[in-house]
């Protein structure tokens, strides 16, 4: 998939974009000459466009506020009646406030130490992703987690599977207390337009059924399209509630990025098979 759009699906835009408003904020304090005045401009425009469009979780008190203060810092930043004084102040909070939402999220970029397994045994409930397509040679990427690392993978992948039905197959599935569940579900569900509100309530009925059923589960982060962020927010949330190992998207997206790595821009090739296996074995150990 392409990697532009790919840099927005992953949340990076929204460090970019906190990046680029940061920049250009402080270009703004330095003696103004128009070309550095209006780049400032256009970064910090750019910046924040960017932060809209990363789908990544930001509450709607803070997003206001830092855009009231962008406006007000945009407006005012050739007002020679606006002291520079008070042009300093929200520069400062501007910046504060960028450095805050970093910080905020920088936990959901990095994994934590792997899953440490109690038995080979893998079960994957999961969408056409996982299930893989049918094409000539295919080799799934649960088959080549199998072979690299001598697991017994059991995949219950199926093509449309959504968060329903996988409550329904979780049901199915005669998965041990030490085993690991690894569940790579939502997109078909936010590609058909779910509401927000049913995507939390089934998947806090996913979760909850997978949590006790075993002790080990792992949930793949999903990238997202743009004004999507409160589903990343909601599988957050409840994976910090179930204590389900949440691997952050920008793996995902990884997997994903590339030409080679699908073979109709969502569906992995072989490729992409092996980059989602190593992505899952960097996140387990035995």
């Amino acid at each position: 998939m392409n990697f532009l759009i790919m840099h927005y699906a992953s949340g990076w835009a929204f460090y970019s974009g906190f990046l680029l408003i940061i920049t250009g904020t402080a270009m703004s304090l330095l003696p103004h000459r128009l070309l550095r005045l209006y780049a400032a401009r256009l970064f910090v425009l750019v910046g924040l466009i960017n932060v809209i469009l990363s789908s990544t979780p930001i509450s709607v008190f803070l997003l206001v506020l830092l855009i009231l203060l962008i406006v007000l810092h945009l407006f005012t930043s050739e007002n020679k009646k606006f002291r520079r004084r008070n042009k300093f102040v929200v520069s400062v909070l501007i910046v504060l406030l960028s450095l805050y939402a970093i910080l905020a999220d920088l936990p959901f970029i990095f994994s934590g130490k792997p899953v440490k397994m109690a038995t080979n045994n893998v079960f994957v409930i999961a969408d056409s992703i996982s299930a893989g397509i049918g094409f000539k040679g295919e080799k799934t990427w649960s088959e080549v987690l199998a072979d690299n690392r001598k697991l017994n993978v059991v995949n219950k992948a199926v093509a449309g599977g959504t968060i329903t039905s996988s409550i329904n197959t979780l049901r199915k599935v005669n998965i041990g207390k030490d085993d690991l569940l690894i569940l790579e579900i939502g997109g078909n569900d936010i590609l058909a337009g779910a509401a927000a509100s049913k995507f939390y309530a089934e998947l806090d009925r996913l979760l909850a059924d997978a949590a006790a059923k075993c002790e080990r589960v792992i949930m793949l982060e999903l990238p997202m399209p743009p004004f999507c962020g409160v589903f990343t927010g909601y599988q957050r949330e409840l994976c910090s509630k179930y204590n389900v190992f949440l691997i952050p998207k920008r793996y995902f997206s990884w997997v994903i990025t590339g030409s080679e790595s699908t073979v109709d821009g969502l569906h992995l090739s072989n490729i992409g098979q092996k980059k989602m296996a190593e992505v899952i074995s960097q996140h387990i150990t035995k």
